[in-house]
């Protein structure tokens, strides 16, 4: 697994704010509503869309985002842009770490991911990372 190259986001999630489901039918709906957040979340994340992303995300997150956006140069726009093919992410296990926390994998592909210097680069394997949710 791979820890994202970000703070960690904490999606708002409303039902996490109550105690963890107790009947199966209830975890199973809160389950996919979860899922349902953190897809949304990654295909505008690793879309580069970080407008939408902060939607999903807690203050401190939203600053970070702000941050990150703030970063992007016109070459990387343009790069954007010329992208060939959609990002790709699916979402793997839900780790539920406790009544109020809970670590959703989701694999991403066809995205560019910004360095440490600054630029973005293409990455085209499938790279896993770990998004956690309160």
């Amino acid at each position: 697994m791979v820890r994202p190259p970000f703070p960690v986001i904490f999606l708002s999630l409303a039902f996490w704010a109550t105690e963890f489901c107790v009947s199966c039918s209830s975890c199973s709906d809160e389950e996919e509503q979860l899922k349902t957040s953190v897809d949304s979340f990654s295909q505008a994340y690793f879309g580069w869309r970080l407008l939408k992303a902060i939607s999903y995300s807690d203050a401190s997150s939203e600053r970070w985002l702000r941050f990150v956006a703030s970063q992007i140069t016109q070459d990387d726009i343009d790069s954007l842009r010329g992208q060939v093919g959609n990002v790709s992410c699916s979402l793997g296990k839900v780790h539920v770490l406790n009544d109020s926390m809970a670590i959703v994998d989701v694999h991403v592909a066809n995205f560019f991911r910004m360095d440490s210097l600054g630029s973005i680069s293409r990455v085209d394997e499938v790279v896993t990372y770990e998004i956690p949710v309160a």
